[in-house]
C-alpha cells in the first residue's frame, strides 16, 4: 500500500513523470522488455491472458466450493478477500511501474508548444482536404491485404508487434490492436480490414514507447507514418486521419461530409466501405461492454474524453502542421 500511495504522490507530477519516467527510466524498460521477448514469433502477453482468465475461473470455483465445506465461513471469506486485495494491489503497482505511469507524463501541447485554443469548423474542413489528398495520392500504390498485414507485423518498427491470438474474438470485441503493459508486447488484430492494419501498428507501436494516452499514440503514430516511405503506412495514416476530420465535419455538415467522401480514390471509398460493412456485422452487446469498460478505464487513466480521446491527436496532427507551415 505504501508503494502504491508513493506512485500516486509521483505521478501527480507530470514534470517528474515526464523527466524522471518517461525519459529516464522508461526506455530502459521498454528496452529490456524487447530484448526478451521481442523475438518471440508470437505474443506471451496474450498467452499469460488466457492463464490468468482460466486461473480466474479456477479460483472462483474452489473458493465457492471450499465455502459451502468450512464451517469457518467467515474466516474463508476474508482469507479470500485479502489474497484477491494483494494480487489486484501487486498488479496495479506492476501495472504503474512498467508502463502506466506514462499517462501521467506531459501533454503533446506541452511538449511541442502547440497552440490550445479551440479548432474552428474552417481549420478541419481544410484538414480533411489536406488528409483526402494525401489518401489519393498513395491509394494507387497502398498494396494488397496479404502485403499490408505482413508489412504491418514486420520488424521494421523500434517496437516489434505481433498478431494478436486472439483471432477472430478481436472483432467482436471491437478493437483493432492493444498493447500488453505487463509484458511490453504490441499486438494487432490481423482480422480486421488490412488497410487498417500498417496505421494501427505504429499506432500500438507507439505506445510501447512511452505514449499511453490514445490521442499521444496517434500523433506519434502519424508522426512515425509521415517519416516513412512506405506508401502503404502512408496511405493507412492518412486514411485514418481523414475519418476522424470526416466524422467530425458530419456531425455538424453531414452534406459537406458526403461531397468529401465523393472526392476520395475508388479505392478509398471502397476501402471506407469494407470498414463500415465490418464494423456493423460484428457490432453486438461484446462491443458495447468492451466499450463501456474501456470508456471508464481511459477516464480513469486521465483521459477525461474517454473513447474521443483519439481524436485528440487529430488536433494535435493539426497544430503541429499549423507551427511546420505545412
Amino acid at each position: 500500500m505504501l508503494l502504491i500511495f508513493l506512485s500516486n504522490v509521483f505521478a501527480s507530477n507530470s514534470a517528474w513523470v515526464e523527466e524522471y519516467y518517461s525519459n529516464g527510466v522508461y526506455p530502459f524498460i521498454s528496452k529490456t522488455f524487447q530484448l526478451l521477448l521481442g523475438w518471440l514469433p508470437f505474443s506471451l502477453g496474450d498467452v499469460l491472458y488466457l492463464v490468468l482468465i482460466t486461473g480466474s475461473i479456477y479460483g472462483i470455483i474452489r473458493f465457492f466450493i471450499g465455502f459451502r465445506r468450512t464451517d469457518k465461513k467467515l474466516n474463508h471469506g476474508l482469507k479470500a478477500l485479502g489474497n484477491l486485495t494483494f494480487a489486484i494491489c501487486f498488479l496495479w503497482l506492476y501495472f504503474q511501474l512498467a508502463w502506466g505511469l506514462n499517462y501521467d507524463r506531459q501533454s503533446i501541447p506541452a511538449r511541442y508548444q502547440l497552440d490550445r485554443s479551440p479548432v474552428r469548423d474552417t481549420e478541419i474542413d481544410s484538414f480533411a482536404i489536406m488528409m483526402l489528398n494525401k489518401v489519393n495520392t498513395y491509394a494507387p500504390h497502398r498494396g494488397h491485404d496479404s502485403t499490408l498485414i505482413r508489412k504491418a507485423i514486420s520488424k521494421d518498427h523500434p517496437i516489434r508487434v505481433k498478431p494478436s491470438l486472439f483471432g477472430i474474438i478481436g472483432n467482436y470485441m471491437g478493437y483493432s490492436g492493444y498493447y500488453n503493459p505487463f509484458t511490453g508486447e504490441s499486438q494487432i488484430n490481423t482480422y480486421m480490414p488490412a488497410f487498417v492494419l500498417p496505421f494501427t501498428a505504429a499506432h500500438e507501436a507507439a505506445h510501447g514507447m512511452g505514449h499511453a494516452k490514445e490521442s499521444d499514440a496517434n500523433f506519434m503514430g502519424y508522426l512515425t507514418a509521415i517519416q516513412s516511405k512506405d506508401s502503404a503506412l502512408l496511405y493507412s495514416a492518412h486514411l485514418e486521419m481523414f475519418l476522424f476530420a470526416n466524422a467530425s465535419i458530419r456531425y455538424k455538415d453531414s452534406t459537406r461530409s458526403r461531397q468529401l467522401f465523393e472526392m476520395l480514390a475508388p479505392i478509398a471509398k471502397k476501402d471506407i466501405e469494407t470498414y463500415r460493412s465490418f464494423l456493423k456485422k460484428y457490432q453486438g452487446p461484446i462491443d458495447k461492454a468492451t466499450t463501456w469498460f474501456y470508456t471508464r478505464f481511459l477516464r480513469f487513466n486521465n483521459q477525461p474524453e474517454g473513447m474521443r480521446s483519439y481524436d485528440k491527436g487529430m488536433v494535435y496532427i493539426m497544430r503541429l502542421r499549423e507551427v511546420e507551415g505545412g
